[in-house]
């Protein structure tokens, strides 16, 4: 499967700035999907040790090792990684997917036209009304 991810430039700087912090060679930033949220589907992001799994995509973006899930890599697929900040003193990673048919109002949880609906095992992120 072709696979494109894309990191901007300030969500590269600080997944490099994290990973620097780490002083551990061998790292890389591993994005996946699991069931949850409002929505149906999660984002996670983690940076991980060592080699990824064999079954797992590798992409690079902005000098960035990025590995997915061969499971997560349908709903992934031309996901831009952002990070933004509010009035620069709380920031985080957003995710644009477009993928995405529906997203949970605080946007930390999706679904695709072909997810199924009993992957939402979670009860919501708390911002968001069913």
């Amino acid at each position: 499967m072709e696979l494109e991810i894309t990191i901007t430039d300030v969500a590269a700087q600080q997944i490099k700035d994290a990973m620097a912090d780490m002083e551990v060679d061998s790292l890389y930033l591993n994005f996946y999907v699991a069931g949850g949220g409002c929505s149906g589907l999660t984002y996670g992001l983690a940076i991980s040790e060592g080699e990824p799994e064999i079954d797992e995509i590798i992409v690079y973006s902005k000098d960035v090792k990025i590995a997915v899930e061969e499971k997560s890599a349908k709903y992934l697929n031309g996901c831009i990684i952002d990070y933004v900040s509010t009035n620069g003193l709380v920031g985080g990673f957003k995710v644009t997917n477009p993928t995405s048919t529906k997203s949970c109002g605080c946007g930390k949880s999706f679904s695709t036209e072909d997810s199924i609906d009993t992957l939402n095992e979670g009860s919501g992120c708390g911002s968001c009304k069913s």
